[in-house]
């Protein structure tokens, strides 16, 4: 047996024994889901401020109008993002899973926005 057979068989059996154990698997998966939700948010945010950090002397140097929808953009995006993904935030707040579109459609305005805003910073106007 090689090793990826050997993987595929352990995750078969973890999978059977979960569909057997049901609703104990389920609490034991939900949790780990929740975990690895505030794990991906977490390395977003630490991507965005390692962006924002290694061009900050870029950015200071841009005017002032595309400087501030970049930044302004920028803060939107992970206010959106968090709010959105972490679903066990009260209901005001997690709105990602009851708006989709109006979620997918900010994240798409703050990242058109923040690309525009970069875009900008060659501008001779």
């Amino acid at each position: 047996m090689t090793d990826s057979q050997r993987n595929f068989a352990i995750l078969a059996v973890i999978a059977v024994i979960g569909v057997m154990l049901g609703d104990t698997f389920n609490l034991g998966a939900g949790l780990v889901s929740q975990l690895l939700n505030v794990l991906f948010t977490i390395a977003i945010i630490w991507a965005v401020v390692a962006f924002y950090q290694r061009r900050s002397g870029t950015i200071a140097l841009m005017p002032v109008g595309p400087r501030l929808l970049l930044q302004v953009a920028g803060v939107l995006f992970l206010v959106i993002f968090v709010t959105g993904t972490l679903s066990f935030l009260p209901a005001p707040f997690g709105w990602a899973g009851r708006r989709p579109i109006l979620f997918w459609g900010g994240l798409f305005a703050c990242g058109f926005a923040v690309w525009y805003a970069w875009q900008q910073r060659t501008s001779k106007r």
